[in-house]
């Protein structure tokens, strides 16, 4: 924008005084800016915040983290512990509670790398087995998991901790790219999913 207003601006000098020059390229940008916030209105001043980052991100779970972590932390205190299966270290952000270990995002990221993967997924198991986290939220997509790369020990490791520590509480399941079913409590035995759409598990720890 800034080196456009320039150009503009050397040219009319050329043909007229620089203060005249100066004043035609203001009131060609300032009509131009106006063009634009009316014609994009609700995006400036209404946005669909689901909208907009689906077409940016795709199927990328933004909204679906920031929904969930807004029940989350309506469920949780302060210092409670909520595990993440996902690359998605925003849930923490959003509800303002920590994870169970400090290789919350590494085991992720870097498992099947041959980056100490093995070692460092040894060691968040450990940390989950004691932090006993409250919630546990696991987004079953490719994009989150990066499954073609990560150890299938550590997803071996989560189905049998959750079946036997947790409860299925919430489900977050999106059915296309502009919709998503959010279901939790009662409503979750009965909820049918379907394999192929991405969605978000929400796991409680049940009550020793």
């Amino acid at each position: 924008m800034g080196s456009a207003f320039y150009t503009l601006t050397s040219f009319l000098a050329k043909k007229t005084s620089p203060g005249t020059a100066s004043l035609i390229a203001a009131i060609v940008f300032v009509f131009i800016l106006v063009q634009n916030i009316e014609a994009n209105e609700t995006y400036y001043f209404k946005p669909d915040y689901t909208r907009i980052l689906r077409e940016v991100y795709g199927l990328n779970p933004f909204p679906e983290a920031w929904e969930i972590s807004s029940v989350l932390k309506n469920r949780t205190k302060e210092g409670d512990i909520i595990g993440v299966l996902g690359a998605e270290p925003q849930v923490f952000i959003y509800t303002g509670r920590r994870g169970p270990s400090p290789h919350d995002m590494a085991i992720l990221l870097y498992g099947g790398a041959g980056i100490r993967s093995q070692e460092w997924q040894d060691a968040y198991i450990a940390d989950v087995e004691k932090a006993k986290p409250q919630y546990f939220v696991c987004f079953n997509n490719q994009i989150s998991l990066w499954s073609d790369v990560t150890d299938p020990k550590l997803f071996r490791w989560f189905q049998d901790y959750m079946a036997t520590y947790y409860e299925l509480e919430g489900i977050a399941d999106t059915v296309g790219p502009f919709e998503t079913h959010y279901v939790w409590d009662d409503k979750v035995p009965a909820y049918p999913i379907k394999e192929k759409d991405p969605v978000v598990y929400v796991f409680k720890r049940k009550s020793a």
